[in-house]
């Protein structure tokens, strides 16, 4: 069974609601930054730094994992497809092929971002893909 239109918004909006949670609520400021701090702060890469706004670019899987999980447009995708997973879940896998799955799970993520982009007022890119003019 394949999901309705009303069901994929309906998801969309909880998966950009969860996804502002995660990134930028002030609720849980506090492990969100001691969080940033430990992927950010890595003193080997730390040596050799090539300069983007604000800090510079690094490259260790943690901070790649770091990114993944501090970005609103990758959080977005992982929230998307547990919410997905969970409504799969309740209304049973068969019936729909793997790519109707795929289809539907890019669909919540990319209306979520398209949320937002709409709501969020000072997002142009993430952050750390913004490079320094020199």
């Amino acid at each position: 069974m394949s999901l309705s239109g009303t069901l994929l918004i309906v998801l969309a909006v909880v998966t950009y609601r969860v996804t502002r949670f995660v990134v930028g609520d002030t609720l849980i400021d506090v492990p969100r930054d001691k969080f940033k701090a430990w992927v950010w702060l890595d003193p080997e890469e730390m040596r050799h730094p090539r300069k983007i706004v604000g800090h510079p670019v690094l490259t260790s899987l943690r901070t790649k994992l770091g990114q993944l999980l501090t970005c609103a447009f990758c959080v977005s995708v992982w929230i998307a497809a547990a919410a997905y997973v969970v409504v799969k879940v309740d209304q049973g896998w068969s019936g729909t092929s793997v790519v109707e799955h795929l289809v539907a799970w890019v669909a919540i993520a990319g209306g979520a971002v398209m949320i937002w982009n709409k709501v969020e007022i000072d997002v142009t890119e993430p952050e750390h893909i913004v490079l320094e003019e020199e």
